[in-house]
């Protein structure tokens, strides 16, 4: 134990009215009050019935019980805020939302689980880790966490945010073959929306209600259209299959629906549409409602696919 300091107010004891310090690992001393802390954690509740060790004067302290923990001073500074009446600590750590997942799990201290359940699906961490989210969710059994970590691994190529994934040593073999099973469906599933016969025929029955391109009674441009391809009756302009080809590529390591909006999927399309004197303008306003439309029949599609959770039942502290 390193020498101990008071820790930052509230919890520096200045109106002297806590009757128990609980002492970090490395040394510092929040002095709190045994009834907040036995009615948030059941383990501090049994743990003050039993006399503990005083403080000694040597160390400047008044004496009074003392606890030694094995967690660290910002790790407890951000449970005692959350059990405490004060302004609760923004935390987007994941390393130290663990280490209060785990001390919330072995004190039993359920306010501070949940306000880590809260903490887990805030875009600031869900949308910049989640695979590590993933992992934490199924280390903690957080099904509904796990399956939004899960979706949200769709938005990024699969553990690019990732340099190192300290979390997933602790996931079962099933919990991550899982996530790999489920971001493969999502591929496929997506994959089978970006066939070029396929598109063109939903695009011409989804967007005004007519061929995207002449919408219904106005005759396709000809000079889009020339020397292009065609399904069934109609023409593919070549600015649609320019979007078709971009749509699948970033598909391919993203597949969820605002990926096929994004500028390096709509930028080669509506190059190739300008070029068009006769219906520039008219086919640029195109390209953004196909992949307004296209995107959230992307997501309708992932709705549908259920991801299946599997609860950790190893025993607590792994």
């Amino acid at each position: 134990m390193s020498a101990s300091s008071a820790a930052p107010a509230p919890f520096d004891d200045q109106n002297q009215s806590a009757d128990i310090i609980i002492r970090s690992s490395d040394g510092v001393c929040f002095y709190v009050h045994k009834l907040i802390i036995s009615q948030a954690s059941p383990i501090f509740h049994d743990m003050f019935l039993i006399p503990q060790p005083v403080s000694g004067d040597d160390e400047g302290f008044t004496k009074r019980p003392m606890v030694d923990m094995i967690e660290e001073s910002k790790i407890w500074d951000i449970i005692l805020r959350i059990c405490y009446p004060v302004p609760k600590p923004l935390v987007s750590c994941l390393h130290d939302i663990h280490a209060i997942l785990e001390a919330a799990r072995k004190y039993q201290i359920e306010v501070v689980s949940q306000e880590m359940r809260r903490t887990l699906l805030l875009p600031l961490v869900l949308e910049r880790h989640p695979c590590r989210v993933y992992a934490l969710a199924c280390i903690y059994n957080l099904p509904d966490i796990a399956q939004a970590a899960a979706r949200n691994t769709l938005h990024q190529p699969f553990l690019e945010d990732e340099a190192e994934l300290p979390e997933l040593v602790l996931m079962t073999g099933l919990q991550y073959h899982q996530l790999l099973q489920y971001r493969k469906k999502c591929q496929e599933v997506v994959a089978t929306l970006t066939a070029l016969g396929p598109f063109w025929t939903w695009a011409g029955c989804h967007i005004v209600g007519g061929p995207v391109f002449g919408f219904g009674a106005i005759p396709p441009c000809t000079q889009c259209t020339k020397g292009t391809s065609r399904v069934g009756a109609q023409k593919i302009p070549e600015f649609i299959k320019q979007y078709v080809r971009s749509a699948a590529k970033v598909l391919e390591d993203t597949p969820y629906g605002a990926a096929v909006c994004t500028r390096p999927v709509l930028e080669p399309a509506m190059t190739s549409a300008s070029r068009c004197d006769k219906c520039r303008e008219k086919s640029i306003g195109r390209i953004l409602d196909i992949a307004t439309t296209f995107a959230k029949q992307i997501d309708d599609r992932l709705n549908e696919i259920k991801f299946p959770v599997t609860r950790d039942v190893r025993p607590s502290g792994h």
